[in-house]
């Protein structure tokens, strides 16, 4: 007997038997082309048919490499797809292929890997071809596509076997599961609902699982780890002969006899429940994923047991889910987050894209069919999927209300979320979400979650640590110790394992920040750690604390690092504010000016600065109260209350003169030159600006200095100087170059780009703005991006690409909207007023230079101001003044947030964000 390595391919026809039933002869013909072709293939590809194998229509043929098997299986294939054949319906050819020793005798080949190749024929599906591991392995041919379809048991074999499909270089054929013995996902739950808007995770946890036999999925209450961990097993089956199965311990206590529940719910033997080892034994020689959900009231006792699981058989592999970790060596944690929440100020199209959005939809559907996304409650919608942070068991919830509550009736009573979502002691109570992690905390824990609850969006290590100190110092002897979190006390030097243990139970969200980690609580955690110690002595003190400590953070915080803890600066403002702490107040809100500034959030900023200018009636608040003013004036236009903006100005520069304070002259002046530009009193601007540029040079105001030339060059711009405006626009750039001011030079980069537009050298304004969009986006310049974008809008309109331009200026102009920044409203809505108009669609222009007659009043520049004015001239002729009274009328009502939902979708548009649309 001779042994020789082999590949070895089999193929038959499928359901050839009812072919020869319906047409006898025509089968004759055609299974003799079907032979004709094999042969010519097999042949054609260093192969040798050896004969049929069983029934009339099979294959047996056999190669020296498996790389020519492979290429004649894929060739074989293809023929047999493309032949016309003149039957009731096309033949469809199966087949498999192996590489292994065999017994090569008499011209046939014998042995048991000619008995695994036949028994992975059986398996496949009709049009298929499978291939073993061990053929694979040995492939390196370009033009061959190989997909791994998991570990599976084959009949009458004792061994599992790697499988593989065969496919053509862009063959895109889809195939049920191959016909394998293995156990199917059958002991998985079965959900009503549809499980969706998972699949970036699921493609996560099935790395993970192909990597770790111990992986545990933790994530807060309501998060959907049960779900999700179902359907990664059920995607996992493919490698697991023994199948996947589900054991819920959610119910089960602690001192329950373990082995023997989880050998119940796995089918197990009675032999297995007896005792840990017993378990282990059994599953020893399986390939199996088992669930084990629910796992966070037993972490203590069901670790060693699952340790002793793993470790027993390399083919179990667990998956467990958890509000907390294992503890074990070798456990690999995957943390499931809530859903993505729409971000603030979305349009229609951002928010029903949203994956919370689009979960809570579904679900309020099936309460109520006829459910769906209106501009009118799509606001209201994203707010109630922000408000209770994406977590998939709130939303449903809330989805419920929907039968008796519109959007705005849930979101307006979300006040008092955990009355609305679930009655009081039910385990479907948006309170029983977190019971257990609350109770699963020690006292100081405890206490340490109640204080963190004073921090508003995200905080560092640092001042967890002060903020404690300072609580716990001014806390001492208030109050009677009635309960055990009022009894403890927080050790700032332990608040690091206090934060630790938060995340290990999935109640703190710990995200990277450069260089340093920020901790996080959902919005919903805080309110109920808030309901579970209502002390107001000890919360005045901690309020007082985390204002303190913020007032102090001021002084040595720069106001481009400041961003990740804006809220927390704005909370402890209110704190002052309503302490009746002038100067405080007042301190904390000049110091947050710009960031309102470059973020856009006017209102805020003029709403918090009226407020502390109310408090400051002293004289020993004189000087506070010019400087308020003067950011008052500068919100003002920025809103476009211009009245209201030359009266806060004016009386700026009045004090600064009075008080000898040249630096806030200049700041006014500054302010006031962009109300005259935006009252086209260009040549009183210029006048205002030239002042103050002498001053700034001399004392080394480069803050300042930059800002005042780039306003300087723009203006210039505007005139018509533009050699002027080059000079004055490359020094103010230098001027931030000098200490790397990269907020002070996305205006500059801006202005440049406009000099370039009015120039016609496109090239040099994308760049100028798209490097300025780089920047802003970097330091989350919101208005700078805005504008950046608007320009490069332009660009693309000049160009000709409109559907860009058109994607673009609509990224502008829902900043834009966002902000209220009413300055840059009217450019932005007469460039697409002429992109519309320009592909022939009047409706949207239409609607675009109306909005924009009530949207702002400051002219565009005239390099494309004349064609918006021609447009709209042509779009009042074209409907009529009645249909363009009542579309005014319309917008004037319902404001600008309505006019992106109002404007048709663009077609080409994507998910992607805006910058990588840029891109």
């Amino acid at each position: 007997m001779d042994w020789v390595l082999r590949a070895l391919m089999m193929t038959d026809v499928e359901r050839s038997t009812r072919l020869w039933q319906e047409d006898a002869a025509a089968m004759a013909s055609a299974i003799a082309r079907h032979d004709a072709i094999v042969e010519e293939t097999v042949t054609a590809n260093n192969g040798r048919l050896i004969k049929a194998r069983g029934e009339g229509d099979s294959t047996f043929s056999v190669f020296d490499s498996a790389e020519d098997a492979a290429r004649a299986a894929v060739r074989l294939h293809l023929a047999i797809k493309s032949e016309q054949w003149a039957l009731s319906r096309p033949i469809r050819v199966r087949g498999a292929l192996h590489f292994g020793s065999v017994e090569d005798r008499a011209g046939d080949c014998y042995g048991p890997e000619v008995n695994l190749c036949a028994r992975l024929r059986a398996a496949a599906q009709p049009g298929q071809m499978l291939a073993t591991g061990a053929v694979a392995r040995h492939l390196t041919g370009a033009e061959l596509g190989v997909a791994a379809l998991g570990k599976h048991r084959l009949k009458d074999l004792a061994e599992t076997v790697e499988v593989y499909q065969l496919t053509a270089p862009g063959g895109d054929d889809q195939f049920e599961p191959i016909a394998s013995l293995n156990a199917s996902a059958g002991f998985l739950p079965q959900y009503a609902t549809e499980f969706m808007y998972r699949e970036g995770e699921l493609e996560d946890l099935a790395q993970l699982l192909h990597r770790q036999n111990l992986v545990t999925i933790v994530g807060p209450g309501g998060a959907g780890k049960s779900r999700v961990a179902v359907e990664a097993a059920r995607r996992f089956t493919p490698w697991t002969p023994d199948g996947a199965h589900f054991v819920d311990l959610s119910g089960t206590r602690a001192e329950e006899h373990l082995p023997g529940v989880i050998s119940a719910g796995l089918r197990l033997r009675a032999e297995a429940s007896v005792s840990v080892e017993s378990l282990a034994a059994e599953l020893a020689p399986r390939e199996a994923c088992i669930v084990l959900d629910g796992c966070e009231h037993l972490a203590a006792v069901i670790s060693p047991l699952v340790k002793r699981v793993v470790q027993a058989g390399a083919g179990i592999t667990v998956l467990v889910t958890s509000r907390t970790t294992l503890k074990l060596a070798g456990e690999q944690v995957f943390r499931l987050l809530p859903l993505a929440i729409p971000r603030s100020g979305a349009d229609v199209e951002a928010i029903e894209s949203s994956p919370a959005v689009r979960f809570f939809v579904s679900r309020a559907t099936m309460a109520r069919h006829d459910f769906k996304v209106t501009p009118r409650n799509a606001r209201s919608i994203a707010a109630i999927c922000s408000q209770l942070d994406g977590i998939p068991a709130a939303l449903e919830m809330a989805a419920l209300r929907v039968r008796s509550l519109a959007p705005e009736q849930i979101e307006a009573r979300l006040t008092n979320r955990f009355r609305i979502l679930g009655q009081e002691g039910s385990q479907n109570s948006l309170k029983a979400l977190f019971d257990w992690s609350w109770d699963s905390l020690g006292p100081s824990e405890q206490r340490f979650a109640w204080c963190a609850t004073q921090f508003e969006g995200s905080f560092d290590l640092e001042s967890a640590e002060l903020v404690c100190d300072l609580f716990e110092r001014a806390a001492e002897g208030l109050g009677n110790a009635d309960s055990e979190v009022a009894a403890a006390k927080v050790d700032p030097y332990n608040a690091i394992d206090h934060i630790d243990s938060l995340v290990e139970k999935s109640l703190l969200v710990a995200e990277e920040s450069e260089s340093a980690m920020r901790y996080r609580l959902s919005s919903t955690f805080r309110e109920y750690a808030r309901e579970k110690w209502n002390d107001s002595p000890a919360l005045q003190a901690l309020e007082r604390a985390h204002a303190e400590h913020f007032r102090e953070k001021s002084s040595s915080v720069g106001r481009d690092r400041l961003l990740p803890d804006s809220k927390n600066f704005g909370r402890a403002i209110d704190y002052f504010v309503a302490a009746g702490a002038p100067a405080e107040a007042a301190e904390l809100a000049l110091f947050m000016s710009e960031h309102w500034q470059f973020v856009g959030a006017y209102a805020e900023g003029n709403r918090t600065m009226q407020r502390c200018l109310a408090l400051c009636t002293g004289p020993e608040d004189d000087r506070a109260r010019a400087r308020l003013t003067n950011a008052i004036g500068l919100f003002n236009y920025n809103l476009g209350l211009f009245g209201e903006a030359r009266e806060s100005l004016s009386e700026a520069i009045e004090a600064a003169e009075r008080l000898g304070d040249h630096l806030l002259r200049s700041k006014a002046l500054n302010n006031l030159a962009l109300l005259y530009m935006a009252e086209a009193k260009n040549a009183d601007a210029i006048k205002a600006l030239e002042e103050v540029v002498p001053y700034e040079r001399a004392h080394g105001e480069d803050e300042i200095l930059s800002r005042t030339l780039s306003n300087l060059g723009y203006l210039h711009i505007l005139t018509g100087e533009l050699e002027n405006a080059k000079s004055v626009l490359e020094e103010a750039l230098r001027v931030t170059s000098r200490s790397d001011n990269k907020q002070g030079a996305v205006p500059c980069l801006c202005n440049l780009s406009d000099l370039a537009l009015e120039e016609k050298n496109l090239d040099i304004a994308a760049g100028y703005a798209q490097r300025g969009l780089d920047y802003a986006e970097e330091l989350e310049n919101h208005v700078g991006a805005a504008c950046c974008m608007a320009n490069l809008g332009e660009v693309e309109l000049r160009r000709g690409n409109l559907e860009r331009a058109e994607i673009l200026l609509r990224s502008a102009l829902a900043r834009g909207i966002d902000m209220s920044a009413s300055w840059m409203l009217g450019s932005v809505l007469d460039l697409l007023g002429i992109v519309f108009w320009r592909s022939g669609r009047h409706d949207p222009a239409m609607l675009a230079l109306v909005h924009r007659r009530i949207a702002s009043t400051l002219p565009s520049p005239p390099r494309f101001a004349g064609e918006a004015e021609e447009i709209y001239g042509l779009v009042e002729r074209e409907f009529g003044p009645e249909s363009i009274a009542r579309s005014r009328h319309r917008a004037e009502i319902a404001g600008l947030a309505s006019l992106l939902d109002e404007l048709p979708r663009t077609p080409t548009r994507t998910p992607a964000t805006d910058k990588a649309v840029l891109k």
